[in-house]
């Protein structure tokens, strides 16, 4: 399914973002959580995960606070992690 999402800013726009009221760290760190649990968690990895498709979103949070929102396009590619490789990921990120 397909849904309209407003105010989409590129996940590479540092301006827009900046624009917005949004941190460039928490962007950051909310596209590499988001990322690292499709992969490590999920088994899913997003096949095309180029500045055109990860876009985000700014949020208000309960105090009016500007918030990242991750939104993603392009999902008819993706690859599969077997259960025996993220679990090697997994023990490598924590050693």
């Amino acid at each position: 399914t397909m849904e309209l999402e407003e105010g989409l800013m590129k996940v590479s726009d540092s301006d827009a973002l900046h624009a917005a009221g949004l941190d460039a760290g928490e962007c950051g760190e909310l596209v590499a959580s988001v990322f690292a649990e499709m992969a490590l968690v999920h088994g899913h990895v997003h096949g095309d995960p180029h500045a055109g498709n990860v876009y985000l979103q700014a949020m208000r949070g309960p105090g009016g606070e500007a918030r990242p929102r991750l939104v993603l396009l392009d999902h008819g590619l993706y690859h599969t992690v077997p259960d025996s490789m993220r679990e090697d990921l997994c023990r490598l990120l924590l050693a």
